[in-house]
């Protein structure tokens, strides 16, 4: 059993697609093919970067003689539209944006072809048209080829959308006498490799756009924000606790005698104060001693020394 659908439309491979965008362009999504009795249509399915409602692709007919199991029941038109009613086609296919047909003369490697393009907001469309067909006119000669491109591209420029057009390559054959629509190779030009004139590298021709340069998007810059670092908080320093024995602050006397000695002369004010002797001795207890029978008289204080900082301390009177 077999079994089939009611349409005669099916999806084939990708790499069976009957033409091929150029290095870099918009990859190809899905091919959808439909026979008629005189010829083969495929509907070429590009990647889409655009917000507008509609869907990128190549639409191709082949015409040609076609094998009575592949044919369909229909025939199709011998073309899209008359190249002087191009501008109705191009309103029905890309609706709502407004393209403008190109006056200029362009080819390809397959010949002649012809193009509108138009811009909406950040929006650029581009509709390309194009018929390969052998102009020798010859038995040998047949069949034709006829290309559609619709092309829209967010932020894309006008030489970006022509640059499909110029890149693509046609990837089909029918295997019947007669069908060659390329016609014959181009001859080599004349002089081409002889003595003659000097040639130099020149660059690609010069895109004479048709549409006016979009405005240029204006830049909005973002006010920088200022990081605020907090200072940094050293840690207490912990100091060590004190080792050895406690040591106990001298009598009450002692400090009384040493903060009453004052310096006698201007020299002695820079120097440190001058301490007592018995501030650097114990206390030695009354009872211990010797009895004296005649009682001293009080010694005073030499004043100190400028030149060694240091007090001088008579010796004691002898006694007579």
């Amino acid at each position: 059993m077999q079994v089939g659908t009611s349409s005669s439309e099916r999806t084939v491979a990708n790499s069976s697609a009957y033409i091929l965008p150029p290095p870099g362009g918009p990859a190809v999504v899905a091919v959808t093919e439909r026979t008629y009795t005189n010829g083969i249509q495929q509907d070429i399915a590009l990647a889409t970067n655009s917000s507008l409602p509609v869907q990128n692709g190549f639409r191709v007919r082949l015409y040609g003689p076609i094998k009575a199991v592949a044919e369909g029941q229909t025939a199709m038109p011998e073309q899209f539209q008359p190249l002087r009613n191009i501008d109705s086609e191009v309103r029905r296919v890309v609706p709502g944006m407004p393209l403008q047909r190109a006056p200029f003369y362009v080819q390809n490697r397959y010949g002649a072809f012809g193009y509108a393009v138009g811009r909406k907001g950040r929006e650029t469309c581009l509709y390309g048209f194009q018929n390969i067909r052998s102009r020798q006119f010859t038995w040998n000669d047949r069949g034709s080829i006829d290309i559609r491109l619709r092309l829209c591209e967010t932020g894309a420029t006008e030489a970006q959308l022509l640059a499909v057009m110029y890149g693509y390559t046609a990837n089909v054959f029918v295997d019947a006498a007669g069908w060659n629509p390329y016609g014959q190779p181009a001859a080599v030009p004349e002089g081409l490799g002889s003595p003659g004139p000097d040639v130099y590298p020149t660059a690609m021709g010069q895109l004479e756009p048709v549409l006016p340069p979009a405005p240029a998007a204006p830049v909005v810059r973002t006010p920088r924000r200022t990081r605020t670092v907090a200072p940094a908080v050293a840690a207490p320093v912990e100091l060590p606790q004190p080792v050895g024995p406690a040591v106990p602050p001298p009598p009450a006397a002692v400090r009384t005698s040493s903060a009453a000695v004052t310096p006698s002369s201007p020299a002695a004010s820079n120097t440190a104060p001058i301490r007592s002797v018995s501030t650097l001795l114990p206390t030695v207890p009354a009872a211990s001693r010797p009895a004296q029978s005649t009682p001293r008289s009080a010694v005073p204080i030499a004043s100190p020394s400028a030149s060694s900082g240091f007090g001088a301390v008579p010796p004691p009177p002898e006694n007579r």
